[in-house]
């Protein structure tokens, strides 16, 4: 039997789950209570994304960057990630992924904003699934229940971005029903900071 390696922590297994449920719960009240408050306002701003190619490129750089930094292998990068059977292909990955970038931003496609923002949210999600990996907290079952939904629609707008653009097409018809899922959202979060700053 090979022996199995003994592989360093990740630096986002090191984050502590008060700290991720804290966080996670500031930011998702902030955006909740701001479209229940104003959702005219966010889904208009939503809209504007899907049809900018600014907003796309924008977020593209920030998603290439931060893969870069994950695939990366320079002295002490806190963020490289082990890539397992496949760190034969590290280089190759990071290259196609420079490459990928480039492209995309030179010759952006009409929907480029949802497929971005779905690697965005396949990226971010991480951080505090992570952080609730394998903790025995009370409720932090809570954190897995938010995103794995999250993680799904990430993966579908990376393969069908303009889906995205329709949600906001039809939010934006639909202001009270926006309202309804933004406080619904508001009481999540909540939840989850009561939760942070009680269990975790």
């Amino acid at each position: 039997m090979p022996e199995m390696l003994d592989l360093p922590i990740h630096v986002y297994e090191r984050i502590p789950l008060a700290e991720a449920g804290m966080i996670m719960g500031f930011v998702l009240l902030i955006i909740h209570l701001l479209a229940a408050a104003c959702p005219g306002k966010i889904t208009g701003l939503l809209a504007k994304a899907c049809r900018d190619v600014r907003f796309a490129k924008a977020l593209l750089v920030t998603d290439c960057v931060w893969a870069v930094l994950l695939l990366w292998d320079f002295p002490n990068n806190p963020l490289m990630i082990s890539l397992y059977d496949f760190e034969g292909i590290r280089t190759i990955l990071l290259f196609s992924c420079l490459v990928v970038c480039a492209v995309l931003y030179k010759y952006p496609t009409p929907n480029l904003f949802g497929r971005v923002a779905g690697a965005f949210l396949l990226l971010a999600a991480a951080l505090p699934l992570s952080a609730s990996y394998m903790r025995e907290e009370t409720l932090r079952e809570l954190i897995p229940l938010w995103w794995y939904p999250v993680l799904t629609v990430a993966i579908v707008l990376v393969v069908k971005p303009y889906l995205l653009r329709d949600a906001a097409e039809w939010m934006e018809k639909h202001l009270r029903a926006v309202r309804i899922l933004a406080i619904a959202g508001a009481l999540y979060a909540l939840l989850l900071l009561v939760c942070a700053s009680i269990f975790y």
